[in-house]
C-alpha cells in the first residue's frame, strides 16, 4: 500500500531537505572567505540588518558609490 511508505518518504524528504541545506551552508562560508571585511560588513548590514545603502555610507563613513560596488563585488562572489 502507498499509505504505508507516505510515513518514510516524509522522513526521506526530510534527511534529504536538510542535506541540502548543509551543502548550501557549506558553500556559503566558502564564499565568505573571499569576501574583504568590508564586503562582509555591507552585505551584513544591508541582508540581516536591513540598511539601506545610504544608511550603510553613513555608518561607515564612505562613499554611496564605494558602499554598492562593495555589495555588487560580495554578491558575485
Amino acid at each position: 500500500k502507498l499509505s504505508e511508505y507516505r510515513p518514510k518518504l516524509k522522513e526521506l524528504h526530510s534527511v534529504l531537505n536538510i542535506e541540502a541545506a548543509k551543502e548550501e551552508i557549506e558553500q556559503l562560508y566558502k564564499a565568505l572567505k573571499f569576501l574583504t571585511k568590508k564586503q562582509m560588513y555591507v552585505l551584513r548590514l544591508h541582508v540581516l540588518e536591513q540598511k539601506t545603502f545610504q544608511e550603510i555610507s553613513e555608518i561607515m563613513g564612505i562613499n554611496l558609490y564605494t558602499v554598492y560596488e562593495h555589495y555588487v563585488t560580495a554578491k558575485k562572489s
